[in-house]
């Protein structure tokens, strides 16, 4: 998954895929993801503190190629 780097909170330092995991939600978001949720990997992805341009750039990406994400 994409690298996100802004703010300065606990998470800011992690990876994407990090955040979720440390937050309990890496399977919620695999989930999602599978289903093509974007309604619900958004929600995710600003519960572990990204950007909705960050959030927006990252769903699109995994959607566009899911295999290379690994869904």
């Amino acid at each position: 998954m994409p690298h996100s780097t802004s703010g300065s909170t606990p998470l800011s330092g992690l990876t994407i895929n990090e955040r979720l995991f440390t937050s309990g939600l890496l399977g919620k978001f695999d989930a999602a993801a599978r289903r093509g949720d974007r309604a619900a990997m958004l929600l995710l992805l600003r519960t572990v503190e990204l950007s909705d341009a960050d959030a927006i750039g990252c769903i699109n990406a995994i959607l566009s190629d899911p295999k290379r994400y690994g869904y």
